[in-house]
């Protein structure tokens, strides 16, 4: 018999504390994938499993507060973290983990006591490629000054593996970090427009949540904030182009365009916030286009690269380039200017 009274499992995460359940919901909501993506890091995703997974029952208790919740929540990660990361590292043996993390609601069945509830963990990482391929034109960016034109392969500099690294030096525009309030304060909207709508309790603190999206974006200055400039100046351009929707593809502010581009507002009308994305606000395509264009005046060869298959340059030039096409393929183009 155990000396120890055996902590009673929590099914809900309704059950648990005010602050704690709280703290959960808003740190659920505030991950913004989206903005990790948009800088080239990734939240790792388990192959099985939740490797930091929390039962509910270690997260009971007395709280002050949303903030000293969400400190109890870092210490039972990191009681996990040894463990954890070798799973993940066999699963991602080239990727850098860094300790920010992606928050999910997850049970599984344990077979000797049942149902388990709690939350599962996903770190953020660099990995050495992620959805573009960089590997590919390793050998045009080898020994070169190179000049990212936006900040979606800037994770990749984190990563000591990555082909970026070849390079004799990197710097990246960064068009994100200038309308990170903004960003911030459209998603807390979000999350507090979604917490009242389909939260009885409207558990959601925007304190914590603008805290931990603000987080998010000093975890990413901290790894590669040494390599932004204003200056578009290299002797290779690479251009990383998110093929989204032409419906989604709008400028202006994020707030209006989804309260006003059809599609967004239908998302929010079904409830789907997680559809709502930044990436085609904040990096569309006339944006992408006019740091082309500037970077046409100034580098030898532009590289563009695609998250989805692009068409032959032939068929459609989109972003208006015009010199020797040394690589045509789905997801790759360079093209040599001088």
């Amino acid at each position: 018999m155990s000396l120890f009274k055996k902590k009673e499992k929590i099914h809900h995460v309704n059950h648990l504390p005010e602050a704690m359940r709280k703290a959960i919901k808003t740190l659920i909501d505030s991950s913004i994938p989206d903005v990790a993506k948009a800088y080239g890091f990734y939240y790792l995703t388990p192959k099985i499993g939740e490797p930091f997974f929390v039962p509910f029952s270690e997260l009971d208790g007395k709280f002050k507060d949303t903030r000293q919740a969400y400190e109890t929540i870092l210490t039972e990660l990191r009681l996990r973290r040894e463990e954890a990361m070798k799973k993940f590292r066999e699963w991602y043996p080239n990727a850098k983990e860094i300790e920010h993390f992606r928050f999910t609601f997850y049970s599984y069945v344990n077979p000797e006591e049942g149902m388990d509830f709690g939350i599962g963990a996903n770190p953020l990482a660099s990995l050495p490629e992620g959805e573009f391929k960089v590997g590919e034109v390793a050998d045009w960016v080898k020994d070169r000054d190179v000049i990212l034109l936006t900040p979606a392969l800037a994770g990749y500099l984190a990563n000591g593996n990555s082909a970026l690294n070849k390079a004799k030096s990197v710097k990246f525009i960064d068009p994100v970090v200038e309308r990170k309030e903004e960003i911030v304060e459209a998603y807390m909207w979000a999350s507090q427009t979604f917490h009242a709508k389909y939260d009885k309790e409207n558990d959601y603190d925007p304190a914590l949540g603008k805290y931990y999206m603000e987080r998010l974006f000093e975890i990413i200055d901290q790894e590669v904030g040494k390599y932004r400039t204003n200056k578009v100046d290299g002797e290779v351009g690479v251009v990383q182009v998110f093929m989204t929707p032409k419906s989604v593809n709008v400028g202006g502010k994020i707030l209006d365009a989804w309260n006003s581009n059809p599609e967004y507002v239908q998302a929010i009308k079904d409830g789907r916030f997680y559809d709502l994305s930044v990436i085609p606000i904040v990096l569309n395509l006339e944006k992408v286009r006019e740091l082309v264009e500037e970077a046409k005046k100034v580098v030898n060869v532009l590289v563009v690269l695609s998250d989805k298959k692009m068409h032959p340059i032939a068929n459609d030039n989109f972003l208006g380039i015009q010199g020797k096409v040394a690589v045509d393929k789905e997801f790759v183009k360079v093209i040599e200017l001088r």
